[in-house]
């Protein structure tokens, strides 16, 4: 099973390089690199001080180091750099993370951006990230690298497939709800969803959920819910989490009689446990 994408610029398209390589060239990359490495130490803001040499994780040829963490209007923003080996056309990889809290929740994310240059025989993805601001009394944050294979169309350069090494058949899950909580829904290999109580009120549905799984953000948006007749009602909003009780709460349309609530089995990220680097905020 693969998902194709279109677009021309993605990550894994900054690893094609045209070697034209002159003294100038050389040297200028060079001045950069030494700028670069110059002054990244200054932009850490980590509130107790320590600086990026020590928030960093080798495994085998690949490495984690994290830049910064910081709280501003009300947003954590998390700035990582992930280096691995280069991987020669078509094939490349598709790099990203995931911040999870001391609680075990992952945080969601609000904005993130990425770009990638080459060093050496390695690439270097430089991944910015903002998420929801963690709860005051958090002693550390865990960063999950999430990479992907990715495969490019030999012809046209422009698309790229990403290859998934664990995959579920997308099949959809439903349970009618009868009054009895939790409702257990299997999201095949990514995990499970949990729904633990239904609010039907006159102006909306609220609809109270708990995600056991790798990409639990992902899966609570995969749940919607139907009505007798068989329509579909998604969210009408983004997830609301609640940290102290790791449950999220989706709100639908108001909808009259008995609730039906569907999920669908999905796609499990490939977590590089072995990269995944544990933060002190305190």
């Amino acid at each position: 099973m693969y998902i194709v994408r279109s677009n021309k610029h993605t990550k894994g398209s900054d690893i094609i390089h045209k070697k034209k390589i002159t003294l100038a060239v050389v040297t200028s990359l060079l001045l950069a690199f030494l700028l670069i490495h110059t002054t990244s130490a200054s932009e850490i803001k980590f509130s107790d001080g320590k600086s990026s040499d020590q928030i960093t994780k080798t495994y085998q040829d690949s490495k984690i180091r994290v830049k910064e963490i910081s709280s501003k209007s009300g947003l954590t923003h998390v700035k990582v750099d992930v280096t691995r080996a280069q991987f020669k056309f078509p094939y490349a990889e598709d790099v990203s993370f995931q911040v999870w809290d001391d609680s075990g929740n992952m945080l969601t994310p609000t904005a993130q951006d990425s770009n990638s240059k080459a060093k050496g025989n390695k690439i270097v993805y430089h991944l910015n990230m903002s998420v929801e601001e963690y709860p005051k009394e958090t002693e550390y944050l865990k960063i999950k690298p999430v990479i992907e294979k990715i495969e490019f169309n030999k012809e046209d350069k422009s698309s790229a497939t990403v290859t998934h090494e664990k995959r579920s058949d997308e099949e959809i899950v439903s349970k009618t709800v009868n009054g009895d909580f939790p409702v257990k829904l299997d999201q095949g290999k990514i995990g499970y969803v949990l729904i633990t109580k239904i609010e039907q009120l006159p102006e909306k549905t609220i609809v109270h959920v708990k995600a056991d799984g790798n990409n639990p953000n992902h899966q609570v948006n995969e749940v919607w819910i139907e009505d007798q007749s068989g329509k579909g009602y998604i969210n009408t909003s983004d997830p609301k989490l609640n940290y102290d009780k790791n449950e999220y709460t989706l709100e639908f349309p108001p909808v009259n009689g008995p609730i039906k609530v569907v999920t669908a089995r999905l796609e499990s990220p490939n977590i590089y446990e072995d990269l995944t680097v544990k933060v002190p905020l305190n």
